[in-house]
């Protein structure tokens, strides 16, 4: 299901969130750099640079790298050595939080895209640093 074109960024392209995106209500995780989230750690690929031609990856730079489950976490942090030094930081979310898509890749099988509506102005505040021990397998 596609969300109202005025809920995204105007800097959002055409069918973006994709059609395949859905509303997800739960966990999320974000590997971040620091023990509290600040507004740097979620800054999309296209916000860090948006004067690169996207191509065909315009939505996807547009989305959050996020993980839904303590398995998505560990399957990462195996695959990518350097996210064993970043800290991971949940955050509970509901439908009016935005899409999220799958995105599975190399690294993840459980990788997903989160696209945040114009209403998140601060994802920071969303999203608290938590211990391994807090990581939710399902």
């Amino acid at each position: 299901m596609n969300s109202l074109p005025d809920h995204y960024p105007d800097h959002y392209p055409d069918q973006c969130p994709p059609k395949v995106a859905h509303y997800h209500t739960g966990d999320l995780y974000r590997f971040i750099n620091r023990n509290n989230p600040v507004p740097k750690d979620f800054k999309s690929y296209y916000d860090i640079n948006p004067t690169k031609n996207w191509g065909e990856k315009a939505c996807l730079a547009r989305g959050l790298s996020v993980v839904k489950c303590g398995l998505g976490v560990q399957e990462m942090r195996d695959a990518i050595p350097a996210l064993r030094r970043k800290k991971v930081s949940k955050a509970n979310i509901s439908d009016n939080f935005g899409m999220l898509g799958d995105t599975p890749s190399s690294s993840s099988q459980r990788h997903c895209t989160w696209w945040m509506p114009k209403s998140i102005l601060e994802p920071e505040k969303l999203f608290v640093v938590i211990n391994e021990s807090e990581l939710t397998n399902v």
